[in-house]
């Protein structure tokens, strides 16, 4: 199906002209137009919350049918987006299918489905068909997969894109009520075929300024009876014509499954792969990242991020999306362990190999990449994920000094990496853990140079080692035990716990695991910690009656 140029030339005009006699600015390119940044670039604010909000390299299979999944879904459907510094209305997706999902029960199916196209291990034309047999709408689906990668894919609003294709000649092709991976793809086709005009005028035109630039055609323009020219006469007539063939908005939860589709793969498909994992290496001895402290403050700071340009050495293959982690190198006099490396942040490639002047030698271009962080650590203030730990089981199969950016993981290895990583952060009670909760005071106090609070002598993995082979792996206040409860998954996890209170810590301070440690669940150790002047493991076994504690 294919879109006649000399329609687009003749809409593209139009556009100009309604920009011009209606908005007052001249169209120069997408990102610099003041009418498309306030009206309609919150869409790319909108994908980038929704995919922050999903955590998705933080699922575990286990999380499958326990409702878990679903909730950050929904976090995900409701993210608000900040334009322009103001809130903005997330109008991808209808208020009702966000009240419907939100009212669904744990489902193991869509949990399921969810995971493996997430974490990329089925083929996205097959999670589509699977989330159609379960029952999702055309527009939910949709705005899954944009989510998911927005520059492959597109959010819909069926009914307004029917009219819009009648616009640009094509009145043959529908979206309301043919809800399959066929229509989706041929959909994500046209607009290709948009965008790829669209790069004559704006060399930088994204699929998603190409779906902007069709929406204002039937929308705004529309609603201020802008007249089109003359070769579109045609399109002008033709709403009322949709309007008495169009098929009421569906709801989230079909009735009637849809037919299966048929397996299409066309040019959506050249880029969904899965997703590679990288090192990135970074020395202290050559760059001091005097700025490191700031940098984290914006990596989980509220409405910031902290996305920065990194060397890839030789490697050209590496795509957006894909998924790096940091590791320290080198010998470093200001950290808290001389010697130590190991990983201190992680997060995902969101600008592809581009020539910069090297860092070491401006006379030269290198190959660089961007890195956009979701979690960071300083090794100034905190412990790391050490060579210790990485070294051990499965992951000894991977170099872990990489002698320049850029490094693949192992394929087979990324799971386990990950699981590791996201267990150092919920076991070590690391200081801007995402995952703990917002009122807990577990914090470095700010702008004093290596003052901490305990939680750094209870994130050292030596600390802690020594810890559970004196008092093994049940919680000291509740005596509760993850192995015996979970099986192998809960195997060796538990929180370590520093019994001194935060003002008899100085920054001198060494810890002793035996007399300072003590191995807790985490629900007690956020409760540990959750008055001001703390509680002692006493006080808290106290509160709890017989029937609460574990054998």
């Amino acid at each position: 199906m294919t879109v006649d140029t000399e329609i687009l030339e003749s809409l593209f005009a139009d556009f100009v002209r309604f920009l011009k006699e209606e908005k007052g600015e001249s169209f120069i390119t997408f990102k610099s137009s003041a009418f498309v940044n306030k009206d309609e670039n919150y869409k790319y604010e909108v994908q980038e919350k929704a995919k922050e909000s999903l955590q998705q390299q933080w699922w575990k299979p286990e999380d499958v049918g326990t409702g878990r999944i679903q909730e950050k879904v929904l976090n995900a459907i409701s993210a608000k987006p900040v334009n322009q510094y103001n809130w903005h209305k997330n109008n991808l997706i209808d208020w009702r299918k966000r009240d419907d999902f939100k009212k669904l029960a744990p489902n193991t199916a869509l949990e399921n489905t969810l995971f493996n196209f997430f974490k990329n291990k089925i083929k996205d034309s097959q999670a589509f068909e699977e989330f159609l047999n379960i029952g999702l709408s055309y527009q939910l689906i949709a705005y899954f997969y944009f989510t998911k990668h927005r520059d492959l894919y597109l959010p819909i609003t069926q009914e307004r894109f029917d009219e819009i294709f009648v616009l640009i000649g094509l009145p043959e092709f529908k979206t309301s009520g043919r809800a399959s991976w066929d229509n989706y793809s041929a959909f994500i086709n046209i607009t290709k075929q948009v965008r790829d005009f669209l790069k004559t005028k704006d060399a930088k035109a994204t699929l998603l300024d190409a779906h902007t630039f069709l929406y204002i055609l039937g929308s705004q323009m529309r609603e201020a009876n802008f007249p089109f020219s003359v070769n579109n006469a045609m399109a002008r007539e033709q709403p009322a014509a949709i309007a008495s063939e169009q098929i009421a908005e569906e709801s989230l939860i079909h009735h009637e499954l849809p037919s299966s589709p048929v397996e299409v793969e066309n040019a959506i498909l050249e880029g969904n792969r899965n997703r590679n994992t990288y090192l990135f290496a970074w020395n202290p001895q050559f760059w001091p990242w005097d700025e490191l402290e700031s940098n984290i403050q914006k990596v989980y700071g509220t409405g910031t991020t902290y996305v920065e340009d990194w060397s890839c050495g030789q490697t050209k293959s590496i795509m957006l999306e894909d998924r790096f982690f940091l590791v320290k190198l080198g010998t470093d006099i200001k950290a808290l362990d001389t010697n130590v490396k190991g990983i201190i942040g992680s997060g995902t490639i969101v600008r592809e190999p581009y020539l910069k002047k090297s860092i070491q030698d401006p006379s030269k271009e290198t190959l660089h990449v961007d890195l956009k962080f979701d979690n960071l650590l300083n090794p100034y203030m905190e412990d790391i994920l050490s060579f210790d730990i990485l070294k051990a089981g499965e992951l000894a199969n991977q170099h872990w000094s990489p002698q320049s950016s850029g490094i693949s993981v192992k394929p087979e290895l990324v799971d386990k990496l990950e699981e590791v990583w996201f267990n150092f952060f919920n076991s070590a009670n690391i200081r801007h853990n995402p995952f703990l909760p917002n009122n807990n005071p577990i914090t470095y106090s700010e702008g004093v140079p290596y003052q901490v609070t305990q939680t750094v002598y209870e994130r050292s993995p030596h600390a802690r080692k020594a810890c559970i082979e004196k008092y093994g792996l049940s919680c000291f206040v509740c005596r509760f035990n993850f192995a015996k409860v979970y099986g192998d998954i809960g195997k060796d996890f538990i929180h370590v716990h520093h019994i001194n209170h935060i003002s008899k810590i100085g920054k001198s301070y060494r810890v002793d695991p035996i007399t300072d440690l003590r191995p807790v669940c985490p629900n007690c150790h956020a409760m540990l910690h959750r008055q001001k002047e703390g509680m002692s493991i006493e006080e808290l076994k106290s509160t709890l009656g017989p029937g609460q504690l574990r054998d």
